[in-house]
């Protein structure tokens, strides 16, 4: 038996496929704004990491400082018992 493929069938099919990629359009389109978003937030924590990050070595430096005038003021406490 044969089918014959009317042309409303065709157009239906179109319309169809058409309705199909426009969803698929719109949630790609979100998809990216969301995308952007992270991106953003992203970005945002990158620079509060690299402060934090900053902000570590800089308390390590002063521990390493505080820690020398602590040596230097045991050793020259000890020196007039020695």
């Amino acid at each position: 038996m044969k089918r014959y493929i009317t042309a409303t069938v065709i157009v239906e099919r179109i319309i169809q496929r058409r309705n199909y990629l426009l969803i698929a359009g719109d949630n790609l389109a979100s998809f990216l704004d969301q995308l952007a978003v992270c991106d953003r937030e992203n970005a945002i924590l990158e620079r509060e990491l690299r402060h934090l990050e900053n902000d570590n070595r800089r308390l390590r430096q002063q521990i390493q400082e505080r820690e020398v005038e602590i040596r230097q003021l045991r050793t020259s406490c000890l020196k007039p018992l020695l």
